[in-house]
């Protein structure tokens, strides 16, 4: 697997979660919104990095 489809799949789980985040703000879901930040602090930081 090549540095492009690494970063094809990286933006994809980014934006899964950028997604269920909505999800969890909608349903007022705190546990859940803190969950999903976290992860998603994790894979901007490989993005950056990348």
């Amino acid at each position: 697997m090549g540095f492009c489809d690494d970063l094809k799949s990286l933006c994809q789980q980014i934006t899964q979660r950028e997604k269920a985040l909505f999800e969890a703000v909608d349903t007022n879901d705190d546990q859940k919104i803190q969950q999903i930040r976290a992860e998603l602090d994790s894979l901007y930081r490989q993005f950056i990095f990348m």
